[in-house]
């Protein structure tokens, strides 16, 4: 008897309207399905079961041999599509923190992240799969410490945000920058999610870092606009 079909290590799926996207996270690609490829999809997800017939047992064939579906349980997990995220508040509509002063220590601080992640870069050649590990290291070093309460990531969110100028590009995109504060969080004990969205018509993606529903780095209404992915 085959066992059931399911995903590799790495993939993660969402859907949009009547289609899906999936990312892998090993080879760092998306994979778009929609029509005819986004029903077979559909089936196997609702029943992934090895030896389905059909035209939706040849397509999951032709995704074991991209990859993306596995029957080994050693190298798989169950099909899954990644709920939305509940967003309620952004940092940008609260009061809470405003006229903080940021300190030097904070600015020490992500100088010295921003130069490791430069270094830490050229050692892992820029994968994604090395940073999204090393992101659940620093989220487990965080709940380790248990010091945060939402009123500290929005004050700590905000130094960041006023200390960035000195370390971070406007040319860099939302990866780094959510991935800084994200490790910034970290560093004073304060646990977040790292939330990676897409939307269709055009594709684009998008990342974020919020802690209890609140965006700690992006306005609501731009996160509402993409379906979640991914969280870290």
């Amino acid at each position: 008897m085959q066992d059931d079909y399911l995903f590799r290590n790495g993939i993660h799926a969402c859907a949009v309207g009547g289609d899906y996207v999936l990312l892998d996270t090993a080879l760092d690609r998306y994979l778009y399905l929609s029509g005819s490829q986004a029903a077979w999809f559909s089936d196997i997800a609702t029943a992934p079961k090895a030896g389905m017939s059909g035209p939706a047992g040849q397509f999951a064939e032709r995704l074991c041999d991209k990859h993306v579906l596995t029957r080994s349980k050693d190298l798989g997990q169950p099909i899954h599509l990644t709920p939305p995220c509940d967003v309620h508040a952004s940092i940008y509509d609260l009061d809470i923190g405003q006229g903080h002063a940021p300190s030097l220590r904070h600015l020490a601080t992500l100088v010295a992240l921003r130069a490791a992640w430069g270094l830490a870069r050229r050692v892992r050649g820029g994968r994604l799969a090395a940073t999204l590990t090393a992101a659940q290291q620093w989220r487990q070093t965080a709940r380790a410490k248990a010091s945060g309460s939402d009123a500290r990531a929005i004050d700590l969110a905000r130094s960041f945000h006023a200390l960035t100028p000195y370390c971070v590009s406007i040319h860099d995109a939302c990866f780094l920058r959510s991935m800084l504060l994200l490790q910034f969080l970290a560093h004073y004990g304060v646990d977040a999610d790292w939330i990676f969205g897409v939307r269709l018509s055009p594709f684009a993606a998008h990342c974020w870092v919020s802690r209890n529903g609140i965006v700690l780095n992006e306005e609501r209404d731009t996160c509402a606009d993409y379906q979640t992915l991914m969280v870290i």
